[in-house]
């Protein structure tokens, strides 16, 4: 489901002072934190882990070494468990899905503005609207999936980078305004 920046903000947002448009980024990637990516793909792994921590005192040695004193119940469902857990597996599109919704959801939260016009995107800094590049936003987008948790290598690699902001294009849904709106 895309976020639509509309369904929140109906209209430029209210700043006192401009901002310096490099201080807006990365006051926007100070707002960005680590998200758990496997909850996120699959929230059945937080039923799960609970079920595997109810299991452990019954089947897991001191050590943390599985009991070997017979096969019981508990500890065939304890690897059972195990099993489905290690099928959870994420992709990069669970990873640059993710993280744009992040994305966008902070976006909503703290009254980022962001609007397009035909392909260009725009960041209000509170006295007018500065076009934020492709480059801009694919590096801002690279270090918000670092700061997430993606690995540093597949967070800074150019494909990665590029399908953050193809994703970001595409789910976004930003307001579309007039060169006449870009000028308040």
């Amino acid at each position: 489901m895309a976020i639509s920046y509309l369904d929140c903000v109906d209209e430029t947002p209210k700043i006192q002072e401009p901002i310096i448009h490099n201080k807006i980024i990365e006051g926007l990637l100070d707002k960005v934190i680590r998200i758990d990516f496997v909850l996120l793909a699959f929230p059945e792994v937080e039923g799960i882990n609970k079920e595997l921590s109810d299991l452990a005192p019954f089947v897991l040695n001191e050590d943390g070494s599985l009991n070997q004193d017979g096969p019981s119940e508990e500890s065939k469902r304890y690897l059972e468990l195990n099993k489905e857990l290690a099928k959870k597996k994420i992709n990069s599109k669970h990873l640059i899905i993710n993280v744009i919704e992040e994305v966008l959801r902070l976006a909503v939260a703290n009254n980022w503005g962001l609007c397009r016009n035909e392909t260009f995107i725009y960041l209000y800094n509170g006295a007018y609207w500065h076009l934020f590049d492709k480059s801009e936003i694919t590096s801002f987008l690279s270090n918000a999936a670092e700061r997430m948790g993606v690995k540093k290598m597949e967070a800074r690699h150019y494909r990665f980078a590029e399908e953050l902001f193809n994703q970001f294009y595409f789910s976004a849904n930003l307001q579309k305004v007039t060169p006449l709106d870009l000028q308040q």
